[in-house]
């Protein structure tokens, strides 16, 4: 199977239309034409939101290898991870602290 048969089958699956797919990638229908007729493959950058949009990996994309089995990462959880990802480190560190005492003082029956 190759990129343009990937794609095709990738689009099904989702239930998308190529035309929702092109404008999120910021690319044209005729895009979706050209890589099946030519066997050509899209630039990094496009790869990377059909990925994000398909909800695979670029390296699928592209070689049709799977990704190892992972359990993906719901979205809302991904969120809060990300927004604790740019929270300064003394804060992370504070909040890392109080989870600890958090979760020591419930082992031992106490609430918090």
């Amino acid at each position: 199977m190759n990129f343009s048969e990937r794609l095709e089958k990738l689009l099904k699956e989702k239930g998308k239309t190529k035309a929702e797919v092109a404008k999120i990638a910021e690319i044209t229908t005729q895009t979706f034409y050209d890589w099946k007729k030519k066997g050509a493959v899209p630039s990094a950058d496009t790869a990377v939101k059909l990925a994000q949009t398909l909800g695979t990996t670029v390296e699928y994309l592209i070689t049709g290898v799977e990704p190892p089995i992972v359990e993906k990462i719901p979205r809302d959880l991904q969120d809060i991870i990300n927004k604790y990802a740019e929270k300064d480190e003394k804060k992370q560190k504070k909040d890392l602290t109080n989870g600890v005492l958090n979760n020591y003082n419930l082992s031992q029956g106490d609430s918090v």
